[in-house]
């Protein structure tokens, strides 16, 4: 998996899983906890993703829509697909 080029300041990413595919559940829940981004840019997921009771802290992006102030990011799906519930 690869990591970000874009406005993402290094080390800002917990997990990235771009392009991934993934045959079961995904469990971010229960005692999952992340610091920066949850990256599924891409991923496929065939069973259900579950963050109930997960802590997520997003990290500080830079963003042009935001007239370059930072907002802070904590789970990223561009184009990921959930077979299952989410």
């Amino acid at each position: 998996m690869e990591r970000s080029k874009k406005q993402t300041p290094r080390g800002a990413h917990a997990l990235v899983f771009d392009g991934a595919e993934i045959g079961a559940v995904v469990w971010l829940s229960k005692g999952f906890s992340a610091e920066g981004v949850v990256r599924l840019h891409g991923a496929t997921i065939k069973g259900d993703l579950s963050c109930e009771n997960g802590t997520f802290i997003g990290a500080p992006i830079e963003k042009p829509w935001n007239e370059g102030k930072k907002t802070h990011i904590a789970l990223s799906m561009k184009r990921a697909r959930v077979d299952g519930q989410v």
